[in-house]
């Protein structure tokens, strides 16, 4: 889709209630002319062409960043539903500043001892790797795991 048409889709849509507006008066025009009563005129005339509320949203739709829109939509509901509860807001603010900071600090402490220590990290990766693999080969296999990752 073309950003510029996502743009202009309220001018597009005006337009288009203008020619759907036009073409439903040309065809009770036609249908008057047939001999139809002025309400019949109208009615059969709407009945050809359908709904024009329906023709309009499709069309707004197919102009439309559907995705976008439903978040945009999410994120609004969101900002009135916490401004209607302003105690419920700050508690939620406050476990979530609580969450990014003991996060944020574990991964510190994580990357201080395990990246930054004396070991080089290939080592600590082997020792892992030796853990995990080698005591379920171990059980299954009844052999030495170190042959068994050594023929692996």
């Amino acid at each position: 889709m073309n950003l510029r048409r996502f743009f202009s889709r309220r001018s597009r849509d005006e337009e288009m209630a203008r020619e759907m507006e036009a073409h439903l008066a040309m065809e009770a025009d036609w249908n008057l002319a047939r001999g139809l009563s002025p309400e019949e005129a109208q009615r059969r005339a709407y009945v050809e062409f359908g709904s024009p509320r329906r023709v309009r949203e499709s069309e707004w739709e197919s102009n439309s960043l559907m995705a976008i829109e439903g978040v945009w939509r999410d994120v609004k509901y969101a900002v009135r539903t916490l401004a209607r509860t302003p105690g419920f807001t700050m508690a939620a603010v406050l476990v979530m500043a609580l969450g990014i900071g003991a996060n944020a600090a574990l991964f510190t402490v994580v990357r201080t001892v395990v990246l930054a220590a004396e070991v080089g990290l290939t080592v600590v990766l082997a020792a892992v790797a030796l853990m995990g693999c080698a005591l379920p080969a171990w059980r299954a296999s009844r052999l030495d795991p170190l042959r068994v990752l050594r023929t692996e």
